[in-house]
């Protein structure tokens, strides 16, 4: 089965700027990026400092005027060009207003 196929959620292009921390390390380095693409259930994320897979993160996505704050798990990982990773996240935790906020930001693109 294709990995597309497995997707609960269709993926959304959006460069939406990111801040992330690993949830079990509260004074850890925080990591800025930018997503490539949303769906409800998680972002493709390019940054350059990068979390080991499984690692469990506290984000940050700006939503235009919007910010939402989930949980998510690192279920992917890819090297690019320029000491750039790509980070695949699926969300584990999102409030209910902020899942409202996602749905309509994904609605308005």
């Amino acid at each position: 089965m294709a990995e597309d196929d497995r997707r609960q959620f269709p993926r959304i292009v959006s460069v939406n700027l990111v801040s992330c921390k690993e949830a079990d390390s509260p004074d850890g380095e925080e990591s800025m990026g930018r997503t490539r693409n949303l769906s409800q259930g998680g972002i493709l994320l390019e940054v350059h400092k990068y979390y080991p897979l499984s690692s469990v993160l506290d984000i940050q996505i700006a939503l235009g005027e919007k910010i939402i704050q989930p949980a998510g798990r690192v279920v992917r990982l890819q090297e690019l060009e320029s000491d750039k990773v790509e980070m695949g996240i699926k969300f584990t935790e999102l409030s209910e207003e902020d899942r409202e906020a996602l749905d309509g930001y994904i609605e308005s693109l």
